[in-house]
């Protein structure tokens, strides 16, 4: 009796042991299963946000339009389905143009060169309202990956004069049009960018847009030789970085 008391402990030892050993080579592989997504869900569909940043700007062909400046603003965002966001913004850009006047030149030379002739009396300056809706296109929808979502936009807006220092202009004859206005007129834009959600409610922006405006040219600037157009459309590079709370 007490040999077979002794095997049968001898075997329940061996049957516990054999069953741990079991279970740890049946958990090892399940474990190595384990797959690590780089993408992450957003959980937020709405934004605020507020940027600064630099805007370079093409002054036209006689350099009669607003010049490059610093650029700040604030904008909103929504989900509206799948990749695609609805944005807006509006952006204030303090800036200067010259002020030119104008002296007698042979045609010649101003078929050769537009800017011809003309004598820079100072600058005048302006500030800018920049307001734009945008159609937003994420990369990888409605996700990251590894926090970040490159996106992809296109747009409309427009830009209108808040404040313009003329002073600049006293000197020019009265007889001749050589008074540059910037006009409130029709914006458009393309552009791209990258958004980065080191947090659930936090994000940070950087993106490049290329907007064009229109710039008109005063009737005084249209010597004989001079080849230029009453209106012309000019590209502005807008580079911003922004700082965005979602909910």
């Amino acid at each position: 009796m007490r040999r077979s008391t002794r095997c049968g402990t001898l075997l329940s030892g061996s049957a516990i042991a054999a069953i741990l050993l079991l279970a740890g080579t049946l958990a090892a592989p399940a474990g190595a299963q384990q797959i690590t997504s780089p993408y992450d869900f957003i959980e937020t569909a709405q934004g605020i946000r507020v940027f600064g940043g630099y805007v370079f700007t093409d002054r036209g062909t006689i350099d009669i339009g607003p010049g490059s400046g610093p650029v700040f603003g604030a904008g909103y965002n929504i989900r509206v389905s799948g990749p695609f966001e609805f944005d807006a913004r509006a952006s204030v850009l303090p800036t200067s143009r010259r002020v030119y006047d104008i002296t007698p030149t042979d045609s010649a030379t101003l078929r050769a060169d537009p800017k011809a002739g003309l004598v820079e009396l100072g600058t005048a300056n302006l500030s800018l309202l920049l307001v734009d809706a945008t159609l937003r296109f994420d990369i990888t929808g409605p996700r990251t990956w590894y926090r970040l979502q490159p996106y992809a936009l296109i747009g409309a807006g427009g830009a209108f004069t808040l404040t313009s220092d003329n002073t600049a202009e006293e000197n020019l004859p009265t007889d001749v049009d050589l008074r540059v206005r910037f006009r409130n007129g029709f914006t458009g834009h393309v552009g791209a960018g990258v958004e980065w959600h080191p947090a659930r409610r936090f994000t940070l922006r950087a993106e490049a847009r290329d907007l064009l405006w229109k710039i008109h040219v005063p009737s005084g600037f249209f010597q004989r030789g001079r080849i230029i157009d009453d209106e012309q459309w000019v590209q502005t590079a807008h580079l911003t970085l922004g700082l965005a709370w979602r909910f």
